[in-house]
């Protein structure tokens, strides 16, 4: 990591000689993102319309429920019945 890309945690302070607050927000908001992409995994997925239609069924909206979690519990399920 070179010194423009330093982590989160050792530059949480602007210091309004070296760089605008828009520059330091936006390169804060880029660390995080760069932290985040290292520790979570992220699977695109673009569902057939069958599997599509069942997704939505599932998805509760009106409980905060995101497409994460439906696939989520979809996943451990089917691990779970032991289907391979």
């Amino acid at each position: 990591m070179n010194s423009d890309e330093t982590s989160i945690e050792q530059d949480g302070n602007w210091d309004p000689k070296a760089e605008t607050h828009q520059a330091w927000v936006k390169r804060r908001a880029l660390a995080g993102q760069r932290d985040r992409r290292r520790t979570l995994r992220r699977i695109e997925y673009h569902p057939g319309k069958d599997a599509e239609a069942i997704i939505d069924q599932l998805v509760r909206p009106f409980a905060q429920q995101s497409y994460s979690e439906v696939l989520d519990q979809i996943v451990v399920e089917w691990a779970a019945s032991g289907i391979e």
